[in-house]
């Protein structure tokens, strides 16, 4: 009950504190508001002071540029004294108009007359904007009577020589502006203010400077003037003249003035009171409501509440079964009481009752015990006999199903032997994997079933097994229904006098064994042997019968040449007519095997040097006889002979390894020099198209060249790069190289590659490969957005660059199915657009100046 009673004065505290809470956080946001709104007011205020100042600006520097272009037209001083005078009209705010010249000369649309000792050359207006060459403004200053504040706005002139002719400037009284910033506060306590770039007070409603004597903002707040030196703009809370208020303001970004509004605290002070009254009366309100409340309900119900707790624990059967709860007419719980006293009555019954019961029970229950007693003996002893049954049965069941459930799912052959080797039983998920059937073995020998060889093994395994009682394993090959198949038989003593075996079928394990042995000697590309296999039968037949032993080393020419240009797939084909060439020349005892990705090694046991190089001619002959496509076949071999067994055979394969090399330095380079007449002839009848545009772009190149007076040499490897500069086009797909229509953008850069496959293809070729770089970087652009190295300016080598004009132009002036074709003149103009950004300028002015055409 005591825990009843706080928890209901705790919620009554909760809710009030809610409430209180709720309240509060309601001023605070009323208070924000407010303050947020205030902000808000002096920020659009200043937008719109710092608007109209700087139009006030704008419009009298027009005017100054409307004298400026005046006087640039007008040479008569008396027409442009009547037009400043015009503008002065138009504009009232400016005092006067001026124009001064170099020579000291002044037209003043005021009429001011300077006197002779007057020097408008060392007035800061006009220093100013000699120096700044543009609109000034200068510091505000008295006018001449001391009446007014003005500034002066100033401009320099100069005529179309862009030579200097003077300085126009007009004088701008700072009242009109006071009367704008007047109209502009927020309440009549409240003002707005300007100052200048050195935050002096140049307007302020309560400041009339007369005397031009200068007031800092320093001199009004310290705290205002520390916050501008570190913010251009802002508002904060400070206090001004003694008068608490919001100050915001803004710089102007030219003439570095600052602009300043100042709203006093009590323009919302009262509306702050207002709500903290309101608040402070809710909260009251509120308390006493709640006080009330819980006096009422301490009254009428929690007090009633203690009253009846303490007497329902007044209820004991123990102590006073005939106790009764005290009833009260004004209780509020008068009901509950009377139906409490009525419940006690029924259980006061019922305990008499039970009382008068009790005894006849009890003997009643002793003599049942004494029945149930023995019952449960009997009982027991019968459940103890039957869950022995029981779990018997269960063991015997399990233990078949498990035996069961092995043979089912097991792939393997359980056999009962005797001592003898006479199979007793079988045991088998399927008859198929039996050698034959069960009927025809059971209780016969080994030897009768099995070939001799294998029932040989077996008896000796059933002898060791009994003999040991170890484990005895062994494999066998068995041929089943004309199938070779590989098993493995496990035994082990069974029974004292028997033997158990598992017979196990292995042939996939087997057979993938030797497989994976087979590929570790083997070439995967080719199909012969491989280094490993090499290095084995080389410690293998270096022995004394097999002298005088020959080692062939082979070399093929131009691999990564015909992979640059033709794929790897190419390659690979090469590959593999080169070892069928081997292979038909070499006899069946050679030894043949590829060692590195273009090496093969042939060891020829019982061969002299002699017919080592018979062979190896054979061989020769057989690659250049062997046609693939448009490919150049051709091997380079050395040949050396191990005649002593005191030679080393390493010695032999360094020997045979040297000659190959000596070889393939003439071999090679001829070899390739045929394979890139192969490559151009190739791409010729892959694309007539490409024929023609390597021709005209050698016509084109060999005229740059003469131009450019190139010496012979220069001039032929420049001719020759217009002739292979698209080489590497030979590695592009034919549907690609011949397609009619725009390419895709996956197209496009399978095409761009096309200058790295021709540098790979004649880098690997001693007459070409000086002008692999050439080819290389003949689509790179003067302004290095080119490709595939983005160089940039000289660092493209020369016929690179002429190359990219001279290829350009072929392509403009071409015709292509996918493209409007240029006349001379359009590809000229197109030359010329884009020289300095993609081709050489200089390149460009040699092509144009000569007229250089096909």
């Amino acid at each position: 009950m005591k825990t009843f009673i706080k928890n209901f004065y705790s919620i009554g505290i909760i809710i009030a504190v809610v409430i209180g809470l709720t309240m509060w956080i309601q001023y605070n946001y009323y208070k924000a508001s407010i303050e947020a709104e205030v902000e808000n007011t002096i920020d659009s205020r200043l937008d719109y002071m710092a608007s109209e100042i700087n139009g006030h600006i704008q419009r009298n520097q027009r005017a100054l540029e409307a004298a400026e272009s005046f006087i640039l037209l007008e040479e008569d001083e008396d027409k442009i004294l009547s037009f400043m005078q015009a503008l002065m009209s138009a504009n009232p705010t400016l005092q006067s108009i001026y124009y001064g010249t170099p020579d000291n000369q002044m037209i003043n649309g005021s009429g001011f007359i300077p006197p002779s000792s007057f020097d408008l050359r060392t007035r800061p207006w006009y220093i100013a904007a000699l120096n700044e060459n543009k609109h000034i403004i200068t510091r505000p200053y008295l006018n001449a009577t001391k009446d007014n504040w003005i500034v002066t706005l100033a401009k320099p002139v100069y005529d179309q020589q862009n030579r200097f002719i003077g300085v126009v400037a007009g004088d701008s009284l700072l009242e009109s502006t006071l009367d704008l910033l007047e109209e502009q506060k927020m309440s009549d306590e409240g003002y707005v203010f300007l100052l200048d770039r050195d935050k002096n007070v140049l307007l302020h409603p309560e400041y009339e400077n007369r005397t031009g004597l200068v007031l800092s903002l320093g001199d009004l707040s310290v705290e205002l003037s520390t916050e501008l030196l570190k913010n251009k703009n802002g508002t904060i809370l400070t206090s001004l003249g003694g008068i608490n208020g919001y100050v915001g303001w803004r710089t102007f970004e030219d003439s570095g003035w600052v602009i300043g509004s100042f709203a006093p605290m009590s323009d919302f002070v009262n509306q702050r009171l207002q709500n903290m009254t309101i608040l402070l009366i809710s909260i009251l309100s509120t308390f006493l409501i709640l006080f009330i409340v819980f006096i009422l309900q301490k009254k009428y119900v929690i007090n009633p509440i203690k009253a009846l707790d303490v007497d329902i624990q007044k209820i004991s059967a123990d102590k006073n079964i005939t106790y009764r709860l005290p009833v009260r007419s004004n209780d509020p719980f008068l009901d509950l009481r009377i139906t409490t006293n009525k419940v006690l009555e029924k259980t006061e019954d019922y305990f008499k009752e039970m009382t008068i019961n009790q005894k006849s029970l009890k003997s009643a229950n002793k003599d049942l015990y004494n029945a149930i007693k023995q019952l449960t003996a009997v009982e027991e002893e019968l459940r103890s006999q039957n869950e022995e049954l029981i779990e018997n049965k269960q063991a015997l069941e399990l233990s078949e199903k498990k035996n069961r459930a092995i043979i089912e799912v097991l792939p393997d052959i359980i056999f009962i032997f005797s001592e003898e080797g006479i199979f007793l039983d079988c045991l088998v998920n399927h008859d198929d994997l039996l050698y034959v059937k069960k009927e025809h073995f059971i209780n016969k020998a080994l030897s009768e079933v099995m070939p001799e060889k294998i029932a040989a093994i077996g008896m000796r395994a059933i002898d060791q097994a009994i003999t040991t009682g170890e484990l005895q394993t062994f494999e066998y090959e068995l041929e089943v229904e004309g199938k070779l198949g590989y098993y493995e038989m496990r035994m082990i003593k069974f029974m004292d006098q028997g033997v158990l075996s598992i017979v196990r079928d292995i042939t996939e394990q087997k057979l993938n064994q030797i497989r994976i042995e087979k590929l570790s000697y083997y070439d995967q590309l080719t199909g012969i042997y491989n280094r490993r296999f090499y290095e084995e039968e080389q410690r293998r037949l270096d022995v004394p019968r097999n002298l005088p032993l020959s080692v062939m080393m082979l070399d093929v020419n131009g691999l990564k040449l015909t992979n640059d240009a033709f794929g790897h797939m190419a390659g690979d084909q090469l590959l593999l007519n080169v070892t069928k060439v081997i292979k038909e020349h070499c006899r069946l005892d050679d030894i043949i095997a590829r060692i590195g990705g273009d090496e093969f090694i042939v060891l020829l046991p019982k061969t002299d040097i002699t017919e080592a190089i018979r062979i190896a001619n054979r061989i020769r002959k057989g690659a250049l006889d062997e046609k693939m496509d448009n490919v150049v076949i051709s091997v380079s071999i050395g040949c050396a002979t191990k005649t002593g067994v005191d030679q080393s055979i390493s010695d032999i394969f360094i020997k045979a390894e040297d000659q190959m090399y000596r070889e393939k330095l003439t071999e090679s380079q001829s070899m390739r020099n045929k394979t890139i007449q192969v490559i151009i002839k190739t791409l010729n009848e892959k694309s007539t198209r490409e024929k023609v545009h390597s021709d005209q772009v050698a016509k084109l190149c060999q005229k740059m060249g003469k131009a450019m007076d190139m010496d012979a040499q220069t001039l032929n490897e420049l001719v020759t790069a217009g002739h292979l500069h698209d080489i590497g086009k030979i590695a592009i797909r034919d549907e690609i190289l011949n397609k009619s229509g725009v390419l895709t953008e996956q197209e496009y850069e399978e095409v761009k590659k096309h200058s790295e496959s021709g540098y790979l293809i004649l880098k690997s070729v001693d007459a070409y490969s000086s002008l692999a770089e050439d080819i290389l970087s003949h689509h790179e652009r003067w302004d290095g957005q080119g490709y595939p190295r983005g160089l940039k300016g000289t660092e493209i080598p020369l016929i690179a660059r002429i190359i990219s004009v001279t290829d350009a132009y072929e392509a403009m002036v071409s015709q292509r199915l996918y493209k409007a074709t240029f006349s001379h003149k359009e590809a000229r103009a197109e030359l010329s657009k884009y020289a300095g950004t993609q081709f050489d300028p200089v390149i460009v002015t040699v092509f144009l100046d000569n007229n250089i055409e096909l």
